[in-house]
């Protein structure tokens, strides 16, 4: 069963599960997660290479698959 952690748990998750997470953006339930360098467009097989300090809009109806500066051990 899914669970909401408060920030303090989330925080202790930083280095263990959240690997490179940065403290700074922790909010109340939860972290943001930061672009990467890459995305993948699945309608059109598609793959870009992101530029620093870039936005990315995604259309309604579009999958795609992003990169992320963090990376999430499931293990």
């Amino acid at each position: 069963m899914a669970k909401i952690l408060a920030d303090k748990d989330v925080q202790k998750l930083i280095d263990i599960v959240i690997i490179n997470g940065d403290k700074e953006l922790l909010n109340p339930n939860g972290i943001e997660l930061r672009l990467g360098e890459y995305v993948f467009f699945h309608s059109t097989s598609e793959e870009k290479k992101l530029k620093e300090n870039t936005f990315l809009k995604v259309n309604p109806g579009e999958f795609v698959t992003i990169s992320s500066l963090e990376k999430i051990n499931f293990s």
